[in-house]
């Protein structure tokens, strides 16, 4: 996986060390290119061991694994070091995002989904409802028998008839919004299979997820950011679910 990505996906699962890890391969790339699993971990202060730790904690199989995705990460930044083209940025944002898409289990999902009694789709903000819409429908024409809660006291409503035989997907952006949580625990011990849909890194909601997607919100300006990547995953899902 990307290391950006595998850093942003694990990173609140990580010790204070491999943290000053995380930092120092990230601000020393091209340095990196050069050394080994010893020499960086004389350069963090910790052992060889707790650097290979540090390697399978972010998905890979090692040290050596990493290195050549911090080297791509490194020919990545300067490909685009001093360049403000917006086309090339969002090309390498895009490129960051498939490789993560490549990465993910679909099948596993498309079973869970495939298998389900009925399919809930729950949303905590307006843009990631409005995707969820889109991708409702288009369960819809493959005959799911999906249904599209809106608001919290819709998804209050159906709690009580929840099962073991259903699956609830729920997008939210931070994961942590309050009146989601409560819902959560209870379709937990109603023994439905959770499929979370969240920016990367761990949150509440991917606690309590029996799967989850993540997607990457990239800054329109100081107070707004573009959910592009969840409209892309969700019609990814859906696409598996054709070929199925």
């Amino acid at each position: 996986m990307n290391f950006t990505l595998a850093l942003k996906q694990h990173y609140d699962d990580l010790t204070d060390s491999e943290r000053d890890i995380a930092s120092y391969l990230y601000s020393h790339t091209v340095e990196v290119k050069k050394m080994g699993i010893i020499q960086v971990a004389e350069s963090t202060l910790v052992s060889k061991s707790t650097v290979l730790r540090f390697s399978q904690k972010l998905g890979y199989s090692g040290f050596s694994e990493m290195k050549r995705h911090l080297v791509d990460l490194d020919n990545r930044q300067r490909k685009n070091q001093g360049n403000s083209n917006l086309i090339k940025k969002l090309k390498d944002e895009e490129q960051n995002f498939f490789d993560y898409l490549e990465k993910i289990n679909f099948e596993k999902l498309n079973e869970v989904v495939n298998h389900s009694k009925r399919i809930y789709l729950y949303a905590t903000g307006t843009t990631q409802q409005a995707y969820l819409q889109v991708f409702y429908s288009q369960l819809l024409l493959l005959k799911l028998p999906v249904n599209l809660v809106f608001g919290q006291s819709s998804l209050e409503a159906i709690l009580p008839s929840i099962g073991p035989s259903d699956s609830v997907i729920i997008a939210s952006y931070g994961g942590e919004t309050e009146h989601i949580k409560e819902p959560m625990r209870i379709i937990s011990v109603a023994g439905a299979v959770v499929i979370s849909i969240t920016s990367f890194g761990k949150n509440f909601l991917v606690n309590h997820a029996n799967y989850s997607l993540f997607y990457e919100g990239t800054p329109l300006n100081s107070y707004d950011i573009s959910l592009v990547q969840l409209a892309q995953l969700l019609d990814f899902f859906v696409r598996q679910l054709q070929d199925n």
